[in-house]
């Protein structure tokens, strides 16, 4: 299994008021790492209620989800409820302007961090390493920024990148771009 840094706990009180929507492992996840990283800090679990308004005011399917893990680059893992049940993991790519369904049974997301292909598919562990090299590790609440924006005239580029607080970085996305309202295929 892949190995997490834990960083603090995560409040009892977040995980009695999610326990009954997030499935076990999340719970039992929280219970041992809390508040934690993995893959060199590229991705790091987060307190639900520190994200959950802002991605419900700006993801279109943000009512329905809790936010679990953000990445290096700002980018936002949900369980997403689908049929009455929280069971979809999607990644909201702010950056990039689209959310995408990762796995539709939430239960295999701690086992894929191990697969190379998962990874290769929904993170940027490459740009991330160059990117640690270039601008320097991040703290726990920052991520990599591109400057410009990527819908502004960056392209993912390390000459485009710095480090900025993911909050202030995932605000600025939308109130400059907008919201994320592009699902794409997957899964």
């Amino acid at each position: 299994m892949i190995e997490f840094v834990k960083l603090a706990d995560m409040p009892n009180d977040i995980i009695e008021k999610y326990r009954n929507k997030v499935p076990e492992i999340m719970i039992d996840f929280w219970k041992e790492y809390g508040i934690a990283t993995t893959l060199n800090g590229y991705l790091k679990s987060v307190n639900p209620d520190s994200f959950i308004s802002f991605v419900e005011s700006t993801f279109v399917l943000g009512e329905d989800c809790i936010p679990l893990f953000v990445t290096g680059f700002g980018d936002v893992i949900t369980l997403t409820k689908f049929n009455g049940e929280y069971n979809v993991i999607y990644i909201v790519k702010y950056k990039d302007g689209y959310a995408q369904a990762m796995l539709g049974a939430n239960r295999f997301f701690f086992k894929f961090l191990d697969d190379s292909y998962f990874l290769s598919k929904y993170f940027e562990l490459d740009l991330y390493k160059e990117a640690v090299l270039s601008v320097g590790e991040l703290e726990y609440s920052e991520c990599f920024t591109f400057v410009p924006l990527l819908a502004l005239g960056a392209s993912k580029d390390i000459k485009f990148l710095e480090k900025g607080g993911i909050a202030e970085y995932l605000m600025l996305i939308t109130q400059l771009v907008g919201n994320i309202e592009d699902i794409k295929d997957s899964i």
